[in-house]
């Protein structure tokens, strides 16, 4: 399989364990009910009776076996994730720092593009003072406040750096596609990623028996 389907199998055997731990945190599904009624102690008469309460699990196998589902499944995952970095490291980009690095570009990019945007203006607005009239007591007056705002930089060299950003970031990008598809990743996969987990649960239990 090359990296993009290794991807989509390594969040397949996530999901596989996210439904197992799910199951396995129910109370109700991993335990066993007996119920003793005792009742010769209130009537000598009657017989006690002991029912033993079945769980309704939404798995068609015991306990212990979800478990050795849930290690196999890790240790799917573990090999899954160690085929994947060998297959990075063949590359002749370094893969995750390339993805790193363009998110960073990214981020960078939109925050210019926002300060490229910001425009010199020029505000009014009404300021209050006091002075002294004729009879010589204070007396408040308003009167206009212009306020002018510049803008701190070199426009032309922010829209500069987002074009730069932008052409590196797309160029990172489609080298990425074609990595991801032509890396291929020495693993085999178990499962069909259309198989729902009762599905490989129940095809693993038969093979464990």
């Amino acid at each position: 399989m090359n990296l993009k389907d290794s991807f989509r199998y390594q969040n397949y055997l996530e999901n596989l364990l996210r439904i197992a731990g799910e199951y396995l945190s129910e109370p109700v599904y991993v335990t066993k009910v007996k119920r003793e009624h005792l009742r010769s102690a209130a009537n000598p008469g009657a017989k006690d009776e002991i029912l033993e309460v079945e769980a309704e699990r939404p798995f068609n196998c015991s306990v212990n076996t979800l478990l050795d589902f849930t290690v196999h499944i890790i240790g799917e995952k573990e090999q899954l994730c160690a085929a994947i970095t060998a297959a990075k490291r063949n590359c002749a980009l370094d893969f995750d720092g390339a993805i790193a690095m363009n998110r960073s570009r990214q981020n960078t990019k939109e925050l210019l593009e926002r300060l490229a945007e910001i425009k010199s203006r020029e505000i009014t607005t009404t300021g209050r003072d006091y002075r002294l009239n004729n009879e010589g007591n204070q007396t408040a007056y308003v009167y206009n406040v212009k306020e002018i705002v510049t803008i701190d930089f070199d426009r032309n060299k922010v829209k500069g750096i987002v074009k730069a950003l932008a052409k590196k970031s797309d160029e990172i990008s489609a080298e990425l596609d074609r990595l991801i598809l032509s890396t291929e990743v020495d693993y085999t996969a178990k499962y069909d990623i259309n198989d729902k987990f009762e599905d490989v649960l129940e095809a693993f239990a038969n093979t464990a028996e």
